[in-house]
């Protein structure tokens, strides 16, 4: 999957990353996707996203209040403090609602969690990095745990694509940045996900999204996975 970089590149990469979120709201994406995306949320109104829920790259807050919806307590996590300071104008008022600014790859939780949430974040996490972050996943959740996800379908964001892992994109002031924006497609992922000790059912909807929960433990093959009629 173009892991073309060492893991000290991959960590400056995210540095960048982190620059253009703290930057720009607006990230690309097509209108069209909204019917698509009110479908993903009709899936997640029908999963566990009870208890202690943690979500991570919460950004200004689409996903964090529908899972104050459901959650007894919620971690949102943000390394952009400009995205971070957005929610909390929107959700800050709820006493359940804890907000941390911090790099995800570079904190620790003081408490473990029933649910973990992933909105449009895996696709971020650079390759070489990507089993170190699904092992602090694996040190945060219960057990009985779930981790879910949504993100885009490899090549739904319509950017250009520098080589590998990275997409560039412009910020609100013009600048140009690299983005580590990995292009996954379903059976792709579940099987890299499946490699790193992690059993994966995903689905995807026609254009845009993948969605689904991941659980610790390798679980079906890789090869047969165990999977619901798509959405």
């Amino acid at each position: 999957m173009g892991d073309f970089f060492d893991v000290d590149d991959a960590r400056s990469r995210l540095t960048e990353q982190i620059a253009f979120y703290d930057e720009t709201i607006l990230t690309p994406g097509d209108a069209g996707a909204q019917g698509e995306l009110r479908r993903v949320e009709e899936y997640f109104a029908g999963q566990t996203l009870s208890g202690d829920v943690l979500e991570i790259a919460c950004g200004t807050g689409f996903w964090t209040g529908r899972l104050l919806d459901r959650a007894t307590t919620l971690t949102a996590v943000d390394a952009s403090a400009r995205r971070l300071r957005l929610c909390a104008d929107r959700l800050g008022g709820d006493p359940r609602l804890e907000l941390v600014h911090a790099d995800v790859f570079d904190w620790t939780p003081d408490s473990t969690y029933d649910a973990i949430f992933l909105g449009f974040w895996l696709s971020h996490v650079p390759g070489r990095l990507l089993g170190e972050f699904l092992g602090r996943l694996r040190k945060w959740l219960r057990a009985g745990g779930v981790v879910h996800l949504v993100d885009h379908k490899a090549g739904a964001t319509g950017e250009t694509v520098l080589g590998g892992e990275m997409v560039r994109r412009i910020g609100d002031s013009g600048r140009s940045y690299r983005v580590v924006k990995a292009q996954y497609d379903r059976a792709g992922l579940e099987q890299r996900i499946h490699r790193l000790g992690w059993s994966a059912v995903l689905r995807e909807t026609p254009e845009h999204f993948l969605f689904g929960s991941l659980t610790d433990g390798a679980g079906a093959p890789a090869g047969d996975p165990v999977r619901e009629a798509d959405v």
